[in-house]
């Protein structure tokens, strides 16, 4: 498994993405998080999008 894809309790999925030096700008923050409810074997519903970018 990806180490930046985390399952939760109750099925939901974390993916960390680390942001780039360009892509931080003044924001005090490294990485952004996407949080996905599990929906099906292959599906995933987008629960939040990215903030800073």
């Amino acid at each position: 498994m990806d180490p930046k894809i985390k399952i939760e309790k109750g099925g939901s999925v974390k993916r960390t993405i680390r942001l780039t030096d360009d892509q931080i700008g003044p924001y005090p923050v490294s990485t952004e998080s996407l949080w996905f409810d599990i929906e099906g074997d292959d599906l995933l519903r987008l629960k939040s999008i990215p903030f800073f970018v």
